[in-house]
């Protein structure tokens, strides 16, 4: 079993993910960050959802303000005038990419991937070092724990690259390499 800890993220290898020995949780810090006491996981600066709360609120703050402007009744003379602006605004929708079912069979990015979580078992193939790079490195884990004792495999070489991953493995991590595409 994989202590609860800060382990690199595997959608985004440029910050860390903490573990809480059974799954991944919402937590995310950067690297270099002080690591909290176990079972209290820091969650630094805002999250996404509160800077969009945030800017929602800011955006609903300055259209009332600038209605209220306009509201006014105060009169100077006895005539009045009504002048309506119009303005045209291009929205562009977004979408939410759906939320994915099971485990990837295609890994395209760096990273480390939880076997049966974030990827499934099986064998893979990459065409070989991307980046610039000639070489391709892959490891198969037995845990999360940074040990040099959690490497089951590992492989740093030139051209295509075959690994058979387990069911049993923990995880598996890639390194400037081509897409792996499951082929058995």
């Amino acid at each position: 079993m994989t202590a609860p800890g800060w382990y690199p993220d595997p959608s985004d290898p440029s910050r860390q993910r903490y573990f809480d020995g059974k799954a991944w949780t919402e937590n995310y810090a950067p690297f270099g960050a002080p690591t909290p006491a176990v079972g209290q996981p820091a969650k630094p600066g805002m999250s996404r959802g509160m800077k969009i709360g945030l800017g929602v609120g800011a955006a609903a703050l300055a259209l009332i303000a600038l209605g209220s402007i306009g509201s006014s009744d105060k009169t100077s003379s006895s005539s009045s005038t009504t002048v309506t602006v119009t303005r045209t605004v291009d929205v562009t929708p977004t979408t939410a990419e759906p939320p994915r079912t099971g485990p990837m069979t295609t890994i395209d990015d760096d990273g480390t991937y939880l076997v049966g979580k974030d990827i499934a078992p099986g064998q893979y193939r990459s065409a070989g070092g991307s980046g610039g790079r000639s070489d391709c490195y892959w490891v198969r884990l037995s845990g999360l724990g940074g040990r040099n004792d959690d490497i089951i495999a590992s492989e740093l070489a030139e051209g295509q690259q075959i690994v058979e991953i387990l069911p049993a493995d923990v995880a598996f991590q890639s390194k400037h390499c081509q897409p792996w595409e499951k082929i058995g």
